[in-house]
């Protein structure tokens, strides 16, 4: 039980973090979800009278927020992209992290005029990283001033790949590298293309199978393979998850987000 968590030797305010509401709705067809902060706030108040007060918070993206019921007197707090200042703060605290990588491989600190260029990408927090893991090799960020916004995001999700190629330690022959990435790019973009032809942030098992046999990226382009399934495909890039019913048995749905 949450309650069991206060110490009753003095006074404490427990933090009840909700991480998430926008998978949450998104992922589930039960419409009285929309009165989940509702929820909270009942919540807070029999915490309150029972000598207990928690302090709950929910966190969901501005998308969905047409969804939700927000009860009076409700603390919103949006998140506002990086400042220049905060950008020059971040990139500070990851070169000093990794000056000695840098100088190991004779890498150039990671400049804030280099990240400039990106500006739309480096206010935001999770893609400032993945511009600065871009530029940690071979400084591809600062050498890659002429080009489109399309060709640098294609050129940092082969990136990705190719680190979770590394990760996954497959034996992968050098002639097999390239086709593999490939493929997995293919299929990443068909999966991000049925999300965006859908109108929603996740997507299901039979309609990633649908999309996959569609566009016929369930084989290696390089010649015939095994095909590949639902859950292998979406399980390089998403995290899986499951909305079953409260008694645990009849599932509602499944899908990826």
């Amino acid at each position: 039980r949450l309650r069991d968590l206060t110490d009753s030797r003095g006074k404490i305010t427990r933090v009840v973090i909700m991480d998430g509401l926008d998978e949450l709705l998104q992922l589930s067809p039960r419409r009285e979800l929309g009165r989940y902060l509702q929820w909270l706030t009942e919540f807070q108040e029999v915490e309150s009278e029972l000598g207990h007060p928690v302090i709950a918070i929910a966190t969901a993206r501005t998308i969905v927020m047409d969804r939700i019921y927000v009860p009076s007197q409700t603390v919103v707090i949006k998140l506002e992209d990086f400042t220049r200042d905060q950008i020059i703060s971040w990139l500070d605290a990851w070169n000093q992290q990794n000056a000695e990588y840098f100088a190991a491989h004779n890498l150039k600190l990671l400049s804030p005029d280099t990240v400039e260029r990106q500006q739309e990408l480096a206010r935001q927090p999770l893609l400032l990283a993945l511009l600065a893991l871009y530029d940690a090799e071979k400084n591809a960020l600062r050498n890659a001033q002429n080009l489109s916004e399309a060709e640098l995001y294609e050129r940092i999700f082969h990136s990705y790949l190719e680190r979770e190629l590394d990760k996954d330690n497959l034996p992968v022959r050098p002639d097999e590298r390239k086709p593999l990435i490939e493929q997995r790019f293919r299929e990443l973009s068909t999966i991000a293309i049925g999300m965006l032809n859908r109108g929603r942030r996740f997507i299901t098992r039979q309609e990633v199978t649908a999309d996959f046999n569609a566009a016929e990226v369930h084989r290696d382009p390089a010649g015939p393979g095994t095909p590949t399934g639902a859950d292998d495909a979406v399980g390089q890039f998403f995290f899986l998850y499951r909305a079953q019913a409260q008694d645990g048995n009849t599932a509602l749905g499944e899908g990826y987000e």
